[in-house]
């Protein structure tokens, strides 16, 4: 039986417009589709996803994660780049600020920062409830628990975007953010915990 296979490039300007399609047909072609334009396999099933990111022994992140070799070549021990105990450490430390219990001891100030930001949009003549509200208020709340400094939070919605272009394959879009993504690296080492 030939393995499903979809030749689309997924990093294409067209794809990341208009990317659902793309995921109707990698999850009607089957668990594991072959992406031939990328060298990779791609699952787009919640359960076959759930499952591949339990398998860390067989479905090793410890070599890379990205569609080119510059980055997986960089050898950083991330959350996203590690297997087992590793793994499990650092997500630990990451999700422990957003965990049920920490959340509701710090309810009241997730309030304010929302309250603050809504004030703050009430007495404009205008703003852009995607840009101003809605990447905003996620990214001061995620910052503001994980202790990062005021310096820097501002750039987080960039360095995610150049974090998801750099994964990419290292075509124009990758090879503009790759500097951004080292920005990013080079400004959370200098960040110390609390």
């Amino acid at each position: 039986m030939p393995r499903p296979e979809l030749a689309t490039d997924l990093y294409t300007d067209a794809a990341l417009g208009d990317p659902y399609p793309l995921y109707r047909a990698i999850r009607d072609l089957g668990p594991a589709v072959w992406l031939s334009a990328h060298d990779a396999w791609a699952i787009g099933r919640f359960d076959d996803v759930r499952a591949a990111l339990r398998a860390d022994e067989t479905l090793v992140s410890g070599r890379g994660v990205a569609l080119n070799d510059m980055l997986n070549a960089e050898g950083t021990r991330l959350t996203l780049t590690s297997d087992g105990d590793l793994h499990r450490q650092l997500r630990s430390v990451l999700m422990k600020p957003m965990m049920p219990s920490t959340l509701r001891a710090v309810e009241g100030e997730i309030e304010a920062l929302g309250d603050a930001l809504v004030a703050g949009l009430v007495d404009r003549d205008a703003f852009d409830g995607i840009a101003d509200f809605a990447q905003h208020l996620p990214v001061a709340v995620v910052s503001h628990l994980v202790g990062l400094p005021e310096d820097g939070r501002q750039r987080m919605l960039e360095w995610a975007k150049a974090t998801f272009d750099a994964l990419g394959p290292m075509n124009a879009r990758g090879q503009a953010a790759a500097p951004l993504l080292f920005e990013m690296m080079a400004y959370a080492i200098t960040v110390e915990r609390a």
